[in-house]
């Protein structure tokens, strides 16, 4: 299945390299942006995520490769349409980086001011931009007394303030309680869906991009180590770097019974994952009806992945009748995604 959103490519990196002394921060990255998705940057601490997305809106410069925004090499911008192409991009950060001594609408009027937006024109934009973030009647508050959900409300309001095509978020969730986070994450997907705004994630929880990303790029020591449609990442990840990251979210077997688990026994343990129409069958049943074999599920579950049923189980299976168990075994690697013999109880 092709992972290539249905759109023209809005921002191209090519061969991007950028060091720190011997460390290679990016190293060889190649990826393409297009218009409308929600893509997901994610990768452990020092994967290089945040130093791509300063060298994305200017803050680093690459030490090699080539940063094309609407097919323009951005080298070969003037100094004028470098400036234009920034403002095109905006940032929304972790520490939301808003100014106490103003008021939030003067914080989102700002950027305006700078670009020479008349006074009565810039709070009248900035107005309708807290509005569309959910803190309309909250014009004249300062900083000091918002929440700090209230507060990343005004730093996305901020970065739409110049009407970008591309919205970066640093880690914007990762201050933020699980219940706030999730509102922020919707807040997101409405601002893209109802305003055309691409969105980058970059960030370090798969439940971030389980949440409302379209598409998937795993960093791992500056690399780019996998890529494709969420659903797809989720189901069948490849690297080992995904596989980790997958770890914080996914299932897994209880400590107790792993501490169990023997090279021979009664029972099988088996780790069994399926995805699309086969999520959606009575697959027990059906592994009864067609190999005789009786399975019971030990822990895991359903999960629903960009509108893709996913089921993630351990399941145990007898283990005396040899044969029985075999054809049991190729019915569920015949079935799913992954099919596991992790030991014996």
């Amino acid at each position: 299945m092709s992972t290539r959103p249905k759109a023209q490519p809005l921002l191209e990196l090519k061969n991007l390299r950028r060091s720190f002394g011997g460390t290679k921060a990016v190293n060889g990255v190649s990826l393409t942006v297009y218009k409308g998705e929600i893509l997901g940057i994610i990768g452990r601490s020092g994967a290089g995520k945040s130093t791509l997305i300063r060298c994305i809106n200017g803050l680093e410069k690459p030490d090699s490769g080539s940063i094309f925004y609407k097919s323009r090499d951005s080298a070969g911008l003037t100094l004028e349409e470098s400036r234009q192409m920034r403002r095109r991009i905006a940032m929304i950060f972790q520490q939301f980086n808003l100014l106490s001594s103003r008021t939030i609408i003067d914080n989102v009027a700002l950027p305006l001011k700078l670009a020479g937006m008349s006074k009565i024109a810039r709070r009248q934009k900035a107005a309708e931009l807290l509005q569309t973030v959910g803190l309309g009647g909250k014009e004249q508050h300062y900083p000091a007394f918002l929440s700090g959900g209230q507060k990343q409300r005004v730093g996305i309001a901020r970065a739409l303030a110049a009407g970008p095509d591309i919205l970066l978020s640093d880690e914007a969730s990762s201050a933020l309680d699980p219940e706030t986070t999730q509102a922020i994450l919707q807040l997101l997907r409405e601002i893209n869906r109802k305003m055309g705004v691409t969105i980058i994630l970059i960030t370090h929880e798969m439940e971030v991009i389980r949440a409302i990303a379209d598409r998937l790029i795993v960093l791992d020591k500056g690399k780019i180590v996998e890529q494709g449609a969420v659903k797809d990442i989720f189901a069948r990840p490849q690297a080992a770097a995904t596989r980790a990251l997958l770890q914080t979210i996914i299932p897994s077997l209880p400590p107790a019974l792993a501490a169990q688990l023997r090279p021979q026994g009664h029972e099988a343990v088996i780790e069994f994952h399926l995805s699309g129409a086969a999520a959606n069958t009575p697959f027990l049943q059906d592994l009864q009806r067609d190999t005789g074999a009786i399975a019971r599920i030990i822990h895991g579950g359903m999960d629903t992945i960009q509108g893709e049923r996913q089921g993630r189980f351990f399941l145990a299976l007898n283990a005396g009748d040899k044969a029985k168990l075999a054809q049991a075994l190729a019915w569920l690697a015949a079935k799913g995604d992954k099919s596991e013999v992790l030991g014996y109880v």
